[in-house]
């Protein structure tokens, strides 16, 4: 936004957030859930993205039309197609080639989040989720009114800087941010350097449009999209490509790096932000660059200016395509958006934290103009690494510092995020090409991203938002401490190359993916003594060498993976009187496509790697309860066969069953016809038994007293089955277990499908449109005593109400877990084992054991000073075999830092083991 109009809305933008953030404070816009990310942006485009489970090539045609057929209640003609249509690398990409997107735009939010609810129950889908309506992060862009800020040629005359007549004048004397640190990033400091202006480079910006016949900017490499036909899109992004390659030519402005190319990715005519970063990272190389300078509304956002805009990254389409990119070796720079919002608060559920996932794309903040602190609307968290001007800053567009024909607008007052992402983005490919001139090689983002933070100006006060780059300190440590290893990973049977091989380095957390040739390169700080890469592909074992690399030196790195056997789970599911049909099988990890029992009861999940331990959930077999099959396959070299066994319900609601509702919400009886009948028998507990329930409701169901202390000491479960038609994402229910005289929430083994309902409080729980009656299983074994208890709420807001929620067929069992082979043929391990997967690991990593005999078993964390660190277990097990999970934190609860540790293992028998494991953060 120019200068001048920033001073004239500044106010304005102030008491904005202050009213978004009282508007907050009495309850902010719903969040919803559905996969991730979780919460729905309150400002749909119009468009349904959904990425599928992973299924066979054969059967995608039919998957998409039972997902047209079950999106016709609201969409007529709903066609399904690729989210990357056209893009070749894209669909390529096993991850990104899953993506596909409906075009909804004649729905209103309500009934668009009630499609999702309904596709987010379908077998195929992992997740489907709202497309956001995405605006440059520059202030006075409004993605909920499609408003844009004034410019100085389209408000009052008073606004526009004077007539360009002759010559455009010389400009470069305000473009302070260009100065030595603290104030600038040092850019003119390191002019003289060889590669500093970045020949050879290219830079491709994502947003919307440009005016690239500006006087001081060069033509593009690359033009990408249909551009947005708006002034103040091109204005922004004219911009943008100012402050970066602004042309060395004695008047205007120069950019930070005037010789690398450029190029524009537009997210016009509908294409995306996904699909706009995709085809940008169809045409760069390795060491090249993408700046994203889009922000959309998150679930904290009102409608109050910018305020809850998070950074794109936020929606699962966006993070794929950046950490594809970043594993290509591609430099992505992001603006961390104008929301003013912290994005290591909990309501973003750890997306924005490095140890929960990395992108790998830099995101920056904004300070206050010069000063080292932020920008007040500057989005901020530990995720945010370096910063640039938030105000004030000089360079193309706008007609504020001068006006005429706009191929001569100039401004002096261009902010937000938006002016700080692309000194971000200039500083970097400032260093990327002076590395590449004095070391041979090209930096990764991460490294770079460390470099320049480490070096750079730290803040005074307040937010985090990382530091402002400091060019010559930066190429300085560059030059010290950069090493390069190479190399190509190949098939150990075959000796073929085996393509998208994640390459992590255990000490950084940085990351590569090989390409179809199998190969792969990363930039290092040899300043560890000594660099660990694992190697990691669903189909083959993890490998981690060292590789010694020195500072300036390449290293040749080749590996060799062992395959691991594909096999397939199968088996057949019965019931007291035989096999069951139509049971419903859900792998609840390692994206395993679900499937239902044939009339045999018998079933097929193809292409399991037989490594891992895979845990199903078998449900919706008439009045039968829910159960959790985990079957181990380490070892098989054949198709893992259980035959699991679902037993009959305690409790079918024949009668009341000694339940009790609060008030009138919850009532027994047959439920309504859009059920189908009552899962078990002809009754069953509900709300909505007698029509639709109502506004503002909200009440309890409560069980009677259990007594299962006779299962104290084993695994105990409790299942049962619901159906829910209710408003999605807004109104719905969720269960408590009574302990010590207080109602505490449980967590389902499968996950609430939503996270946030304003009916309860912002609590997660059933919702939208579950289409059958689903089971679910809860488990209770620390909970099981005389007096057991358990309850249901509903809630629902004062909107939209719908049919209601019902549960039927309670039931309660132990050790319901059918294994691969019968225990009683196990192989008995002479001595303890102990496996970690995945190693190195971020945030978690799963621990598998394996004892000569049951009995007493500690497992413990240790540093490799051999200080305790957490105790995982310290208890008697009646197994032979299990896992557990270690979540990167010690006994006080606070993350540990990254490094290597030992997992130690003491068992019967004098049974011992110890694995090492490294956290990679």
């Amino acid at each position: 936004m120019p200068d001048r109009l920033w001073k004239a809305l500044g106010l304005v933008s102030f008491l904005m957030l202050l009213g978004a953030v009282g508007a907050l404070a009495a309850g902010p816009i719903s969040h919803e859930a559905a996969g991730l990310p979780r919460m729905q942006t309150p400002a749909p485009s119009g468009t349904v993205v959904l990425k599928l489970r992973p299924i066979a090539e054969d059967d995608k045609a039919s998957v998409l039309q039972d997902l047209q057929k079950a999106a016709r209640p609201w969409l007529a003609d709903a066609r399904l197609v690729s989210r990357f249509a056209g893009l070749g690398k894209a669909l390529n990409d096993d991850d990104l080639r899953r993506y596909h997107q409906l075009a909804a735009k004649g729905l209103d939010r309500a009934d668009l989040l009630r499609l999702v609810a309904r596709l987010n129950t379908h077998p195929a889908v992992e997740t489907a989720f709202l497309e956001p309506v995405a605006v440059p992060a520059a202030l006075g862009f409004d993605a909920f009114t499609g408003a844009g800020p004034e410019t100085a040629q389209t408000g009052p005359l008073s606004q526009a800087g004077p007539l360009s007549l002759l010559n455009t004048p010389d400009y470069t004397d305000m473009q302070d941010y260009m100065n030595d640190a603290p104030q600038g990033v040092g850019v003119l400091a390191v002019r003289h350097v060889p590669g500093a202006l970045a020949d050879g480079l290219t830079i491709i910006d994502v947003e919307g449009a440009w005016l690239w016949s500006h006087e001081d900017l060069p033509t593009p490499t690359h033009e990408i999209g249909v551009q947005i036909h708006d002034v103040d899109w091109r204005n922004h992004g004219t911009a943008v490509m100012g402050e970066m390659r602004g042309q060395d030519n004695g008047f205007g402005v120069t950019g930070i790096v005037p010789l690398c190319d450029v190029g524009n990715a537009s997210i016009g005519n509908g294409a995306g932000a996904a699909w706009a970063l995709a085809a940008a990272m169809e045409v760069l190389e390795p060491g090249d660059l993408i700046l994203v300078e889009l922000h959309a509304p998150g679930p904290n956002a009102n409608g109050q200016g910018q305020f809850g805009y998070v950074p794109m990254e936020y929606w699962p389409d966006v993070f794929d395509v950046i950490r594809t990119a970043t594993a290509r070796g591609i430099i992505v720079c992001e603006a961390a958006g104008n929301g003013h919002q912290d994005l290591d608060d909990p309501v973003y559920q750890g997306l924005f934290d490095r140890n929960v996932r990395d992108s790998g794309a830099i995101m920056c903040g904004a300070t206050a103009g010069d000063a080292l602190y932020s920008a007040n609307f500057s989005n901020n968290g530990t995720r945010v690494d370096l910063n640039g001007w938030g105000w004030d800053v000089t360079t193309c567009g706008y007609g504020d510092l001068q006006a005429g024909p706009e191929t001569e607008w100039y401004t002096a007052g261009f902010s937000g995020t938006s002016s700080a992402s692309p000194i971000v983005t200039g500083a970097v490919a400032a260093l990327q090409g002076m590395v590449r001139e004095s070391l041979g090689f090209e930096l990764d983002a991460r490294l770079a991203r460390d470099l320049l933070r480490e070096t750079g100006t730290e803040m005074v006060s307040g937010t985090l938002i990382g530091t402002r780059p400091n060019l010559v300190e930066a190429i300085d440590l560059a030059n010290t401490v950069a090493g390069r290893v190479t190399g190509i990973v190949t098939d150990q049977s075959t000796g073929q190359p085996v393509p998208d091989v994640w390459v992590q380095v255990g000490e950084t957390g940085s990351f590569a993916r090989t390409d179809a040739q199998g190969r792969y390169a990363l930039t290092l700080d040899t300043r560890s003594s000594q660099v660990e890469l694992t190697f990691s592909n669903y189909y083959y074992h993890s490998l981690s060498i060292s590789p010694a690399i020195a500072p300036g030196t390449t290293v040749q790195q080749d590996v060799s993976l062992q395959p691991l056997a594909i096999i397939n789970i199968r088996g057949r599911v019965s019931g007291p009187g035989g096999p069951l049909a139509g049971v419903h099988i859900t792998p609840l990890e390692h994206s395993l496509s679900q499937t239902v029992t044939d009339a045999q009861g018998d079933f097929l999940i193809e292409g399991a790697a037989a490594l891992y331990e895979y845990s199903l959930l078998l449900e919706g077999a008439a009045g039968h309860g829910a159960v959790l099959a985990v079957v181990p396959t380490a070892g098989l070299e054949q198709d893992a066969v259980i035959n699991p066994f679902l037993p009959m319900v305690d409790e079918d609601f024949s009668t009341p069953g000694g339940f009790t509702s609060s008030g009138t919400e919850w009532e027994h009886g047959q439920p309504p016809a859009a059920t189908g009948g009552a899962f078990s028998g002809s009754s069953c507990w509900g709300v909505g038994m007698a029509g639709q329930y109502g506004n503002s409701w909200f009440g309890t169901l409560t069980s009677p007293s259990y007594n299962l202390s006779g299962a104290a000491g084993q695994s105990y479960f409790l299942s049962f089955h619901y159906y829910v038609q209710c408003e999605a994402n807004y109104d719905g229910a969720n269960l408590e277990i009574e302990r010590d005289g207080q109602w505490v929430l449980a967590e389902p083994l499968e996950g609430y499908p939503a996270t946030d309902l304003n009916g309860l409080d912002a609590e997660p729980g059933w919702s939208g449109d579950s289409g059958r009656w689903v089971g679910t299983i809860f488990a209770i074994t620390d909970d099981v005593d005389e007096d057991f208890r358990f309850r249901l709420k509903f809630g629902s807001d004062g909107t939209a109400t719908d049919t209601g929620f019902f549960i039927d067929g309670i039931t309660f069992g132990s050790d319901q877990y059918p294994t691969a082979v019968p225990d009683e043929e196990m192989p008995r391990p002479r001595t303890a084992s102990l496996k970690a997967w995945p190693n190195p690991f971020n945030p978690q990593v799963r621990i598998d054991f394996a004892l000569p005999v049951p009995g007493r078993l500690q497992v413990r964390v240790m540093d490799m000073r051999g200080r305790l660190v957490r105790t995982l277990l310290d208890a008697p097990v009646a197994r032979t075999s299990g896992q557990l999970i270690w979540n990167g934190q010690g006994d006080d609860g606070r993350p540990v830092a990254s490094g290597v540790y030992l997992v130690q293992l003491r068992g019967p028998q004098g049974a011992v083991a110890t694995q090492r494991v490294v956290l990679a953060k």
